[in-house]
């Protein structure tokens, strides 16, 4: 692939350019070979997910997930409860499944992200049966030597806190405007 790659470059002369791509092409190899944990929030609403090697899916949560279960109607879904309610789920599944090295990705403008990160890294304080074992053993999280390593913190799409151009408004509304001003007298 890289060979090919190349050749498509070098015929244009651009050598400089193909290094920049073969290095960015490492650097994506060896970064998916981590797992990665997506944390988004679109709509306003939390979907988070696990994304292994390559890109492939192990699973993809949802709010509405709880919904069935909550019998608290639909106020509950948008409440801080229900967003830790389902990171401690995705926390059992990542203890679980012996992840150990992580990326984060969060994308666009996070709501309760202090309390979702710390939910992630503590260990839960209440006893609870193995999920996977049929002897019924109990579950100490605080007693549990598994540990999160976390090699990347990436924001994609989120709010803009700097200065932001806004929409120029067109010919008819400026003569609007201009109108209104003069009839009612006003001055900016």
């Amino acid at each position: 692939m890289y060979k090919s790659l190349n050749l498509i470059f070098i015929k244009n002369k651009n050598l400089a350019f193909v290094s920049k791509i073969l290095h960015f092409k490492k650097f994506n190899l060896y970064f998916s070979r981590l797992t990665t944990l997506f944390l988004n929030f679109k709509r306003k609403k939390f979907f988070p997910g696990i994304y292994g090697k390559l890109n492939k899916t192990y699973t993809q949560l949802s709010l509405g997930m709880l919904f069935k279960y909550s019998q608290k109607g639909k106020a509950f879904l948008k409440s801080k409860a229900a967003y830790i309610l389902l990171t401690s789920f995705l926390r059992k599944i990542l203890l679980y499944s012996s992840v150990n090295k992580l990326n984060f990705n969060i994308r666009r403008t996070p709501k309760y992200l202090k309390d979702i990160l710390s939910t992630i890294f503590t260990p839960g304080n209440a006893p609870y049966v193995h999920p996977l074992e049929s002897n019924n053993r109990i579950i100490f999280e605080n007693k549990l030597n598994n540990t999160l390593n976390v090699y990347n913190l990436i924001f994609l799409k989120n709010k803009s806190y700097c200065k932001m151009k806004t929409k120029k408004k067109g010919r008819v509304k400026r003569k609007i405007l201009k109108k209104l001003l003069m009839v009612n007298k006003v001055t900016d």
